[in-house]
C-alpha cells in the first residue's frame, strides 16, 4: 500500500474514531452527570482540570519529536525518549504530590485532596504511552491508533457510570481514568511492538529537549486557559459552579467537533 493510500486510510479511521468518541462520550457524560450531581462532578472536573494541565506541561513535547524529525529514529532514540518521559513522569507526580498543600488551600473544595493524590499517582501512565504511540504514527497506523483510543474512551465510562450508580460519586470517574490508562499503556505497547529499555545519552537527550521543549511551552501557556475554572471559579464560587461551567464547556466542543465532521470528510 503506498504513502496516499496509507493516509486516506488512515484519515477515514480517525473521523469514524472521532464521530464514535463524540457520541460515546456526549451520552456517557450525560449519564454520568446526572448520577454525580453538579457538585460531585464539579470536585472530579476541577481535580481532572489540573491534573490534565499537569500531565501536559510533562509531555515536553517529546512525542512531537519523535513524530516530526525526518529519519526514522532509532531503537536507541526512542528507547531514550522512554526513560526521559519515566524520569519526568515521576518527578511530575512527586512535585504535584508535595504542591498539594498549597493547591489544597486554593481551591478549597472539600474532598479535593485525596482525589487529587490518586490521580497525580498516575501521571507517569499517559507519558509512558507516548513513545509506542509515537512508532505507530510514524507508520501512519491510523486506524489502530483509533481503535486503541475509542476502547480507552468507551472503558471510562464502563467503569464509572456503574461505580457512580452505586454512590461512589466523583471517585468513580476517578476510577474509570485509571481502567483507562492502564488499558490503553497495555494496548499500545502491545500493538506498537515495542520493547522499552532504559537508555541515557546526553547528546539524543540535548536533541530532544532543543526541540520538545520550545513547542510544549507554547502549548503550555495556550492551556493556561483551562486552569480558569478549577483555580478561579473552583476557589470563589464553588464546585457546583465548576460542574456547570465544565458541563457547558464539553458540550460546546462536542457540538463544534461534530460541526467539524463533515468538513474532515472532504
Amino acid at each position: 500500500m503506498n504513502l496516499r493510500d496509507l493516509a486516506v486510510r488512515g484519515g477515514v479511521s480517525l473521523v469514524v474514531r472521532q464521530g464514535l468518541g463524540i457520541f460515546v462520550s456526549t451520552v456517557g457524560l450525560i449519564l454520568l452527570t446526572r448520577a454525580l450531581g453538579p457538585e460531585a462532578y464539579g470536585l472530579w472536573a476541577a481535580t481532572f482540570g489540573i491534573y490534565s494541565y499537569i500531565s501536559g506541561l510533562s509531555r515536553w513535547g517529546v512525542d512531537v519529536y519523535l513524530i516530526r524529525r525526518k529519519e526514522e529514529p532509532q531503537p536507541q532514540d526512542y528507547n531514550q525518549a522512554f526513560s526521559l518521559l519515566l524520569l519526568v513522569g515521576l518527578g511530575s507526580a512527586g512535585l504535584a504530590i508535595l504542591a498539594l498543600p498549597f493547591l489544597e488551600h486554593w481551591v478549597r473544595l472539600e474532598g479535593f485532596a485525596p482525589m487529587a493524590i490518586t490521580l497525580f499517582a498516575g501521571l507517569p501512565l499517559p507519558l509512558l504511552g507516548l513513545v509506542p504511540l509515537a512508532r505507530l504514527e510514524r507508520a501512519l497506523d491510523y486506524s489502530k491508533i483509533a481503535l486503541i483510543e475509542l476502547s480507552g474512551q468507551i472503558v471510562i465510562y464502563v467503569v464509572a457510570l456503574p461505580l457512580a450508580y452505586q454512590g461512589l460519586g466523583p471517585w468513580s470517574p476517578v476510577a474509570g481514568v485509571w481502567a483507562s490508562q492502564l488499558l490503553t499503556l497495555g494496548l499500545l505497547y502491545r500493538v506498537s511492538g515495542y520493547r522499552p529499555r532504559l537508555h541515557w545519552e546526553s547528546t539524543r537527550v540535548r536533541s530532544v529537549l532543543a526541540y520538545g521543549v520550545g513547542f510544549s511551552a507554547s502549548e503550555s501557556l495556550w492551556n493556561l486557559a483551562n486552569l480558569v475554572n478549577p483555580l478561579i471559579v473552583g476557589r470563589y464560587v464553588g464546585a457546583e459552579a465548576v460542574g456547570q461551567v465544565a458541563l457547558a464547556a464539553r458540550l460546546v466542543e462536542h457540538v463544534g467537533s461534530m460541526i467539524a465532521l463533515p468538513a474532515a470528510r472532504l
